[in-house]
């Protein structure tokens, strides 16, 4: 695995872990929090959600809010740990529907279990249709191949296990839930079920009715990638190209980046080898990536079309004290990264000034121009199509919500592991007594053709994953990508043809 996972900055949801758990990571008894102290947390949660989300009742209804609000606080206990107020609060959050609205459960617990030397479930899965399959192991020399079907854990069943997953992760689309427990499954799994190695696991192998029954060891945090606290992301280059010339394409297959210019000289080079090669068509894999570079869809397509375009339809966000301080002080230094690597400056400058010119608690709007492709981009002489899942996700899914808005090429896959129009960019705060970090987005962003279904970035062919496939190591998405490319070549021909008369006119 080439990507770090992190605790304080993913999503995390250490939600039903029970209060023995805490008190064991301790000699001493958790604090005790007052009624008066929880409800101020409450307040104070509230009005900064308030005030600084652009559309805070998007996806939960004012009244609705109000009332769950209400209850909440009538249901507050006399006294709390924090492990148990976050365990209530919780639900309350989730119910919001934003996927960057977040309370995070307080890391040195999960550091404890680490640094004991806790082991994590052992395999990369899959869910298909409701049922968990697994992708890769990642202990050596097991024999339990990829495609084999998990139908239970520890006597659990994978059914009871997703839904349990389910109820950690904010409500959202099904499909966006899918896509937080496939990226952080053994981590949800020790989350919800304190499950430590070993695993007994039920296991129908590929192409078998039986179901077996395996013993399996655990694999430590670093094999995961897994870390606990706030440090910073890190990740490694794990890019690459190739061309297959017997079908006439190359592939160029982005999974994470350390950095833009890593990005940007790695792009550079392979396009050079590409157009060398002298093929026709172009598949860009992003599957999986999940990336915060907001120049990443600007950096790649200046080598797949020259059709302007923009990141999105308008950007909104909301003016008051809290957000005005915010981007004064905290939020300068991402302006000043973005207007490094991103082509529409413009754009960056206008989004921070409208807030900090605004009028206290009215919302503010931006609508970015449509601009050409860095140096005027540069195109293939057949078609460009784009590979996503729903380990694609922030900039990756604007990407794909820009070459399908656009027309730029085929999105092929499956949706998205981001919403193609999303609350993003996140304002970091701790409630004032129990010390809870949250999250809460402070700008939206609505996808170029400017319609929020509330769904992530929906492909032009969907493709599914396939347990066979899988456990063949055959690749479903290029195999299929291949074969449009050979179906499609006799409609370019068609279209060349005319597009050529036409001009000739």
């Amino acid at each position: 695995m080439k990507f770090k996972l992190f605790v304080y900055l993913g999503f995390l949801i250490l939600a039903t872990l029970p209060v023995a758990v805490f008190a064991q990571s301790g000699s001493q008894q958790p604090e005790l929090f007052e009624n008066a102290e929880l409800q101020e947390d409450l307040n104070y949660f509230t009005a900064v959600f308030r005030s600084i989300h652009p559309k805070p009742y998007w996806y939960l209804p004012t009244e609705e809010f109000d009332t769950t609000l209400i209850q909440f606080r009538t249901e507050l206990p006399d006294t709390a740990s924090v492990t148990e107020f976050y365990s209530s609060l919780l639900p309350f959050i989730n119910k919001i529907g934003d996927e960057n609205t977040r309370v995070y459960f307080p890391a040195f617990v999960l550091a404890d279990y680490i640094q004991k030397e806790g082991a994590f479930f052992p395999f990369l899965i899959q869910i298909i249709d409701n049922e968990i399959f697994i992708t890769e192991n990642l202990l050596p020399g097991n024999t339990i191949p990829q495609g084999a079907k998990i139908s239970a854990i520890n006597g659990i069943g994978a059914t009871r296990i997703l839904k349990k997953m389910q109820q950690m992760i904010p409500d959202q689309k099904e499909t966006l839930q899918q896509s937080e427990i496939i990226e952080n499954f053994s981590l949800l799994l020790w989350t919800a079920f304190q499950f430590d190695a070993p695993y007994e696991l039920s296991i129908r192998l590929p192409q078998e009715g039986i179901i077996h029954t395996y013993n399996v060891d655990g694999v430590p945090a670093e094999k995961l990638g897994i870390t606990s606290g706030n440090e910073n992301k890190t990740l490694t280059n794990d890019f690459g190209f190739s061309v297959d010339q017997n079908r006439n394409f190359a592939t160029v297959r982005i999974t994470s980046y350390s950095s833009h210019p890593e990005l940007k000289k790695f792009l550079s080079d392979a396009f050079s080898q590409i157009k060398k090669s002298g093929v026709d068509h172009v598949i860009l894999d992003i599957r999986n990536l999940k990336s915060d570079d907001f120049a990443f869809p600007d950096a790649v397509l200046q080598y797949v079309t020259t059709t302007p375009y923009r990141h999105y339809a308008a950007i909104e966000a909301k003016s008051s004290p809290m957000t005005k301080s915010f981007y004064r002080n905290n939020y300068a230094q991402q302006k000043k990264h973005d207007l490094k690597f991103v082509r529409d400056k413009k754009t960056v400058r206008k989004a921070y000034r409208m807030v900090l010119k605004g009028i206290d608690y009215a919302s503010v709007y931006y609508a970015p121009e449509v601009k050409k492709p860095f140096k005027g981009g540069q195109e293939f002489p057949g078609e460009f199509y784009l590979l996503v899942n729903e380990g694609t996700k922030n900039s990756a899914t604007v990407l794909a919500a820009i070459v399908q808005d656009h027309k730029l090429g085929l999105v092929i896959g499956k949706e998205t592991g981001s919403r193609a129009s999303r609350f993003r960019e996140l304002y970091h705060f701790s409630l004032p007594n129990t010390g809870i970090e949250c999250t809460v987005p402070h700008r939206y962003y609505l996808r170029p053709s400017s319609f929020d279904s509330g769904f992530g970035v929906l492909p032009d062919y969907t493709v599914d994953p396939d347990p066979t496939d899988i456990a063949q190591g055959k690749d479903s998405m290029i195999e299929f990508a291949a074969g449009l490319f050979k179906k499609r070549e006799g409609f370019r021909e068609k279209r060349a043809a005319y597009e050529k008369r036409i001009n000739k006119k």
